[in-house]
């Protein structure tokens, strides 16, 4: 259960972004407003990108305009991009399995940073599946529709200065899907979720794990991200990988891409973007 000790950290972790505003004087703006940092993407010129379905859940009494003003008004932004959605791996998990009954991780519901990235004002990097992978698997096809969706968002929409994007497609990994039972730590949160539809409890499940190249972290000097293949994995792990760290490499010029394993933090509901809070120097 949810224990006194959780309810005092949880009101720490409440109050980091209010204590480094105070140690490094800066002016603090409040608001009612649920949000997270994972869900939204700058591009440090007026611009923001976000998925709505997951502001939509997070305030579903606030309609796009009043959120999109209240990030304008918080963020000092011209506009507010919004994905209607993120890829269906990172879809809710208490609302049930996902078609073949795979269950979800703990997700965010499909925050941003899973599936657009900004590198520069006008460069956006955007997950894309391919044809052949959306033909293997009802859940990738889904994701396909959706990232191409947010595909022709991105393609109409100018920054504040009235110009393109350039749109950079980075593949998606090969879905990450094993079976989890009773004792596995995401088996055992997961099993007390509200379900709309149950959950067999004491069973095993299979479960996949939301995955992405773009979840990376941006420091002064590297780009820190994920690499997915390992021994006894299919070749086409291993040439995503190399495509993708292609990709960022020429995304980021200067900048050491550094893959790592962060798979145990995808089984978390989460990515290396989503365990860091990233303070430039």
């Amino acid at each position: 259960g949810y224990s006194t000790q959780d309810a005092k950290e949880s009101r720490s972790e409440d109050l980091v972004d209010t204590r480094v505003a105070d140690i490094l004087h800066l002016k603090k703006k409040p608001s009612t407003f649920i949000s997270e940092g994972g869900n939204r993407e700058f591009n440090g010129a007026g611009s923001m990108v976000a998925v709505w379905a997951v502001e939509k859940q997070r305030n579903p009494n606030r309609t796009q305009s009043q959120v999109a003003a209240e990030f304008k008004r918080i963020f000092n932004l011209n506009q507010v991009i919004w994905l209607p959605y993120g890829v269906m791996e990172d879809d809710l998990t208490f609302q049930g399995p996902l078609p073949g009954n795979i269950y979800t991780c703990i997700t965010t519901g499909g925050h941003v940073d899973n599936t657009a990235r900004f590198t520069d004002e006008r460069t956006i990097l955007l997950a894309e599946v391919s044809k052949q992978d959306a033909a293997s698997s009802p859940i990738a096809a889904e994701s396909r529709r959706r990232l191409e969706l947010g595909f022709q968002v991105l393609s109409k929409a100018r920054d504040a200065q009235g110009r393109k994007f350039n749109i950079v497609r980075i593949p998606t990994p090969d879905l990450n899907i094993r079976s989890i039972s009773p004792g596995d730590g995401v088996y055992d949160f997961i099993s007390t979720l509200k379900y709309r539809s149950g959950f067999p409890k004491g069973k095993p499940v299979k479960a996949v794990a939301a995955a992405s190249y773009l979840n990376f972290l941006v420091t002064n000097r590297q780009v820190i991200t994920s690499a997915f293949w390992k021994p006894g994995r299919p070749n086409s792990t291993k040439l995503k990988d190399q495509q993708a760290l292609e990709i960022l490499a020429r995304a980021f010029p200067g900048r050491k891409i550094v893959a790592i394993d962060a798979e145990a933090v995808n089984w978390g509901g989460g990515g290396i973007h989503c365990v860091t809070q990233q303070q430039p120097n």
